[in-house]
């Protein structure tokens, strides 16, 4: 399978996931809902942060950095400042190639996002946290 429809798959497994897990229920793939949010390095749309999702890579890892940078530059130039898509997280999902005959595990498929935006994440989680102490 080549690297772009390796891609493709992984997008579709990720927005699969948000819909049936998260209860994202219009999650889609930005290729064919969205074209200029597809040219900002957004994949998935009909959620409330920005998904990027990355499939394929073995000993090089992603550089989060410079795919955030990517995505906050190309919305600053098609969005307005004080649009609301501003303050949505970044995430970025990778999985990781573990090699052909090898078993991939819960620890190959990796999400990063800044400190901040796992705060706020977490901030809606901890109430929930101390009901149940």
């Amino acid at each position: 399978m080549n690297q772009r429809a390796k891609g493709h798959n992984f997008e579709r497994k990720i927005a699969k996931f948000l819909r049936e897990k998260i209860g994202h229920d219009r999650c889609r793939s930005t290729r064919s809902s969205s074209r200029m949010l597809d040219a900002c390095g957004i994949d998935l749309v009909g959620t409330n942060a920005l998904f990027q999702c990355k499939a394929g890579y073995e000993r090089r890892r992603i550089r989060f950095e410079e795919e955030y940078d990517y995505i906050k530059e190309r919305l600053n130039q098609n969005f307005p400042k004080d649009h609301k898509i501003q303050n949505y997280p970044v995430i970025v999902i990778c999985e990781i190639d573990v090699g052909q005959g090898n078993k991939r595990g819960p620890q190959h498929t990796q999400v990063t996002m800044t400190l901040e935006d796992f705060g706020n994440l977490m901030t809606g989680v901890q109430q929930e946290i101390l009901d149940i102490l």
